[in-house]
């Protein structure tokens, strides 16, 4: 019956040994685990970041294009105003020649 006991013992003491190393083992995954997942958070965060800053940059770039349009139309607008003061101003020279000439024959 001691033998018997002393077996026992011993099996169950391999039982709690095997037990102990499985729960060791879960323990290491869950710990490697959990680093991979603060690793993964923090490539997160840095994504989140430069996301941000490529959208600050596609903002900026959309606002200088408007700027750079806005730009070109002003100076066609520029343009457009000189050229419809030159034309007023041959036209009314014209005017003018076309008037000495009616004088210079009535005359």
């Amino acid at each position: 019956a001691h033998a018997e006991v002393a077996r026992l013992a011993a099996a169950r003491a391999g039982e709690v040994e095997a037990r102990s190393l499985a729960v060791l083992r879960t323990d290491a995954e869950l710990a490697s685990l959990t680093d991979d997942l603060r690793r993964a958070e923090a490539a997160g965060h840095r994504l989140a970041g430069e996301r941000d800053q490529w959208e600050q940059l596609a903002a900026e770039l959309e606002a200088a294009q408007q700027q750079a349009e806005a730009g070109r139309a002003a100076e066609m607008e520029r343009q457009l105003a000189e050229r419809e003061e030159a034309l007023a101003t041959a036209t009314s020279a014209a005017a003018r020649v076309e008037a000495l000439e009616e004088e210079a024959e009535a005359a």
